[in-house]
């Protein structure tokens, strides 16, 4: 005889809240699953080397010996070979797999320049050693130990050879890749080469000559000076020297070569056929990534009568010349005054801050701040190597904490600190101008900060995940900091902040989930990631998944590429693609769980005796378990380890959880949604006041919703269940 129930249904399933009371529709906890849009929970995909294993070539000598002697000298072999191998001969076998990043120190940072509209990929990464590679994602080649040449020709050796040190930051300008940290000088990757960004210093002051001469001056003056040969023979001029990159990036000016010249008796530097007046210098020679230099002079200082112009002409340089080298050392000037060219404003160059540890593009300027210091630099418009002095903004308050992150929206330029957070506005025509947004939040994981898409900004403060939404995109909205981890309390007492700066995340766009890797409990390096499935605002964990740094490939594949830092072994190091397989770093087992919070039915019923479990599911040839665990129980009480089915293994229509078989043994797979049942009984524990459900499995699980069926006794009010607890959750 059966038992006589009420079946109550649990749907849509939503995310984490681990907070006393919620919606009954929300989980306590969510471990390796993500939210689809058929509006179901399914088990997350795992992840494999972004490139293979590969068998090893090793050189091998056939001799007598050998088993396979006989096949390669048959008749079949030499004919089929008009070459064969013969006694004695060396040839080459396959041995392994061999892992390509085994003799590779382990990944510490990653980063992505696309060129070509993407078409070229370049994944960028630091080894612990101190080596920066890259991948080519374009070739695809089987070794990924690409290493960046520097641009005299060796080897890119940096200091950040640990996840302890601030991290390297990734940034993109124009064609080149910017690699910034407190520890290294800061470098711009092009695909083939690493150079230095911009320059620390100016040039050297070059050395000025005078010389007079009969040379042949094509417009008919007498070169430097003035016009009249019956003038003055004095004149006086200062010259100044710059430094120009392959990016048309230049250098702060040298210091102020002056010079007098008496030309009334001249030492002629060359014979031709008419006098004129002259000055060599000797010019500095830059930084091998140097490729020009510009010279740039004042006008002739002195009057007729010898005495010298205003002091102001000394202050106004007006270009000279390029010389598109940085070799040639002598230049000879014989350039009239009036031949000069535009005014040098020497306010608009700078050199490029050192120990930079933060990198941000707005409105075609690059904003950049330096370790432990709260100001903020900016460069020349279009030149983002250019830092003029007078570019900056002192973000100092009362608690004069440093910059921790920057973040680019199309309209503001996000500054945050570790307790403040700073919007910057306008763009370089109209100026630049910057407001106070809030003083008690900041940022303490500079990577922890990304744009969700139809939310805002997400970053991790002190206290949690917070989000910075409303007036950043000129919306008309207020501006606002929301924290938006409450509901996932539990977990985040359980981040350690102390390795916040380790911390990473990304936007994987195909899943629609933000991804925060932090340290959990006694982890020092990341090895769980908080995501946020931003179409339904759900949070789950997704478990052993050690990270130095994550990226999302741009183009419509957008791939997840994981950087594994140093493991336990050394198989385990190296580049991995999120969503290949369920390989996890050599674990076997691989879980995932769906965990119900505990649902108060005795507020509803006035007493309430479960009996089975229902649970809607898609049915994929594998086992499921269910257990159930009253009144917050430590222990679980009732355990379900298979599915029973609801229908008779002869109907081969019906696909099951489990073993059900088929046609010569094979078992029936078809994906489409079953009823899975589960029995219990709680009739020995006495009356139920609460209760949970956890479904589980070592292999592939997809929950939709779930019912379950109890004896309950009368009615405490007339409100359904859902109602009960919030309404409805929308999608």
């Amino acid at each position: 005889m059966s038992i006589k129930t009420t079946s109550i249904q649990l749907s849509p399933l939503r995310g984490i809240d681990q907070r006393w009371d919620t919606d009954p529709r929300m989980a306590l906890n969510i471990t390796n699953m993500v939210w689809s849009d058929r509006d179901s929970w399914v088990t997350a995909r795992g992840y494999n080397r972004l490139v293979q294993d590969a068998k090893a070539k090793t050189e091998t000598v056939v001799t007598a010996a050998d088993t396979s002697i006989q096949e390669m000298t048959s008749t079949s072999y030499v004919t089929s070979n008009p070459k064969p191998y013969t006694r004695g001969s060396k040839f080459n076998v396959l041995s392994g797999p061999t892992n390509s990043y085994t003799n590779e120190s382990p990944p510490n940072s990653i980063g992505i320049l696309t060129r070509h509209a993407d078409h070229h990929q370049y994944i960028t990464y630091e080894t612990r050693d101190g080596q920066l590679r890259f991948f080519n994602g374009s070739k695809a080649p089987h070794d990924p130990h690409s290493q960046v040449i520097f641009y005299t020709g060796s080897n890119v050796t940096r200091n950040s050879t640990s996840l302890d040190v601030s991290p390297t930051i990734y940034g993109t300008f124009g064609s080149g890749m910017y690699l910034v940290n407190p520890n290294d000088q800061p470098l711009v990757f092009d695909g083939r080469k690493a150079m230095p960004m911009g320059y620390r210093t100016g040039p050297f002051t070059p050395e000025a000559e005078t010389r007079s001469a009969k040379s042949d001056i094509s417009d008919g003056s007498r070169g430097l000076g003035y016009k009249d040969k019956d003038l003055s023979e004095i004149i006086r001029y200062n010259y100044k020297v710059t430094f120009v990159n392959e990016r048309g990036q230049e250098s702060p000016a040298s210091n102020a070569q002056s010079i007098r010249a008496d030309l009334s008796s001249p030492t002629y530097f060359a014979t031709t056929v008419a006098p004129g007046r002259l000055i060599t210098l000797t010019l500095p020679v830059g930084p091998p990534a140097t490729v020009a230099r510009r010279i740039y002079r004042t006008q002739n200082r002195m009057n007729a009568d010898g005495t010298v112009f205003a002091v102001e002409l000394a202050q106004k340089y007006y270009f000279l010349d390029e010389i598109q080298d940085n070799v040639t050392q002598l230049y000879v000037d014989q350039k009239d005054d009036l031949l000069l060219g535009s005014e040098l404003d020497e306010d608009s160059l700078g050199p490029v801050p050192t120990a930079i540890s933060n990198f941000g593009v707005f409105k075609n300027t690059v904003f950049i701040s330096v370790e432990d210091s709260p100001v903020l630099h900016y460069s020349r418009p279009l030149n983002p190597e250019v830092f003029p002095p007078g570019n900056m903004f002192d973000l100092s308050d009362s608690m004069s904490s440093k910059i921790t992150a920057l973040h680019v929206t199309k309209n503001s330029l996000v500054v945050f600190k570790s307790r403040g957070i700073y919007l910057i506005k306008g763009d370089p025509a109209n100026g630049f101008f910057g407001h106070t947004l809030s003083v008690d939040i900041g940022c303490i994981a500079p990577q922890s900060v990304q744009e969700v898409p139809g939310i805002g900004v997400f970053f991790l403060s002190s206290d949690g995940v917070y989000c910075l939404e409303g007036a950043l995109e000129n919306t008309g909205t207020q501006t606002k900091v929301v924290k938006v981890s409450q509901v996932i309390r539990d977990l985040m007492n359980r981040v350690n902040f102390e390795y916040a700066e380790k911390f990473r995340s990304t936007v994987y766009h195909n899943d629609r989930e933000y991804w925060l890797s932090v340290c959990l409990d006694e982890e020092s390096v990341p090895g769980h990631v908080l995501k946020f499935s931003y179409e339904i605002g759900a949070w789950s964990l997704y478990d052993n998944f050690k990270t130095a740094g994550m990226i999302e490939t741009p183009d419509d594949r957008g791939y997840l590429i994981s950087a594994a830092p140093s493991l336990l072994t050394t198989e385990a190091r190296g580049l991995y693609v999120y969503g290949s397989g369920n390989l996890k770093y050599g674990v076997d087992e691989y879980s995932s769980s769906y965990e119900s919070v505990n649902i108060p039915f005795n507020s509803v019923y006035q007493n309430f005796s479960p009996a089975r479990i229902q649970a809607r599911i898609v049915g994929r040839g594998n086992k499921i378990k269910c257990e159930v665990i009253t009144n917050r129980e430590v222990n679980v009480i009732a355990t379900s380890a298979d599915a029973t089915q609801q229908r008779p293994l002869e109907d081969f229509g019906f696909p099951i959880y489990g073993t059900a078989k088929f046609d010569a043994g094979l078992e029936y797979k078809e994906h489409r949604p079953i009823i899975a049942r589960f029995d219990i009984s709680t009739m020995h524990k006495g009356p139920v006041n609460e209760m949970r459900v956890k479904f589980s499995t070592d292999d592939e699980m997809e929950l939709i919703n779930y019912i379950v069926e109890a004896r309950v006794g009368g009615s405490r009010d007339i409100m359904n269940l859902s109602e009960k607890f919030g309404g409805s959750l929308t999608r």
